[in-house]
């Protein structure tokens, strides 16, 4: 220890070392850190001072990523044995809690486990005040099982925050039995409904619990059949068709061709107000002889041009609705 004499200042100490005097025993601070003290009149003048410490404690809180406090603080002395007394197991939805470390995302010292076991052997070497640790969390995965009728025909794996496409029916295998179609999923075992589109894309996770299975079910639906509409669009003795067509059906156009009078017919158009041919007709023939049906059914209406017109404005739509046709033509 180094003597003082005279009047003195009592410097910048480390947390919590402060000063005693005369007595080499103190359980009693007489003088604390950065204190004016004049000791020029005490025992004549000469002063032994003597270093008192006090053990560190530290302050442990608990907080989310995001800052929000999680749990009431706990402390643990220096040198003292942690423990996880007055904690509980924290939760939160579609996730699985791995324990409280020094740093965010899982990262940095695990200091309690899952369990909330003490995670550091030995006592408390900290010298810290205050230490905040935060959840590390996993999201949960979870199983999709793709059943068709009473058969399981695939599975996939998903994870809560993540999102992912369903297995498409082809690749599953599925297929529909005459006149049905596949239109979908459904999450009851005999549901109608659809739920879930073939491949649909699915962002909100569908299972909350690890390891938890999901089931969906192969819907079909009755074919429906439909019907092929041609309109004169201003013309006369436009085309029958009395055949009904399934969607994806191919519908070839009717050998009939309308009428009108100082007109002459182009093709026909998908739109009743169109110059542009879809589907022209030249040299008495159809350049593109057929069309898919599609859901709902087709109309198809009548394209005219005056005798006489040039052809060189249908040509160009032309060329502009089909490359290859435009090949053709030139």
């Amino acid at each position: 220890m180094r003597a003082y004499s005279g009047c003195v200042q009592t410097g910048r100490t480390p947390d919590l070392f402060v000063y005693a005097v005369c007595c080499k025993i103190l359980s009693a601070v007489l003088y604390e850190k950065e204190q004016n003290v004049d000791l020029c009149e005490q025992n004549n003048g000469n002063v032994t001072l003597y270093a008192v410490w006090g053990q560190t404690i530290t302050e442990i809180s608990f907080r989310s990523d995001d800052g929000i406090e999680i749990a009431s603080p706990i402390s643990v002395a220096y040198g003292k044995e942690l423990t996880s007394d007055g904690l509980t197991v924290p939760s939160r939805t579609g996730y699985i809690f791995n324990g409280y470390r020094t740093r965010r995302e899982g990262l940095g010292e695990l200091v309690f486990d899952a369990t909330l076991n003490v995670a550091i052997s030995g006592a408390w070497d900290k010298n810290v005040r205050t230490l905040t640790l935060y959840p590390h969390w996993t999201p949960v995965s979870y199983t999709v099982v793709y059943i068709d009728g009473q058969k399981e025909v695939g599975r996939s794996n998903a994870v809560y925050d993540k999102s992912f496409t369903l297995t498409s029916a082809a690749s599953l295998g599925i297929t529909a039995k005459a006149g049905y179609r596949f239109v979908g999923w459904s999450t009851a075992p005999s549901g109608l409904t659809v739920s879930y589109a073939d491949e649909q894309n699915i962002t909100a996770p569908l299972a909350q619990t690890d390891g938890e299975q999901v089931y969906v079910y192969a819907v079909f639906a009755e074919n429906q059949t439909y019907s092929v509409i041609y309109n004169a669009n201003g013309g006369s003795n436009a085309p029958v068709d009395n055949n009904l067509y399934f969607v994806g059906d191919t519908v070839f156009f009717a050998d009939m061709i309308p009428e009108r009078e100082g007109y002459v017919f182009c093709g026909w158009s998908f739109d009743p107000n169109k110059k542009a041919v879809d589907f022209p007709y030249e040299g008495y023939r159809f350049t593109i002889s057929s069309v898919e049906m599609r859901e709902g059914g087709l109309s198809l209406y009548a394209v005219w041009k005056l005798e006489g017109e040039s052809p060189t404005l249908q040509i160009e739509a032309i060329k502009a609705k089909n490359e290859t046709l435009a090949n053709e033509i030139e």
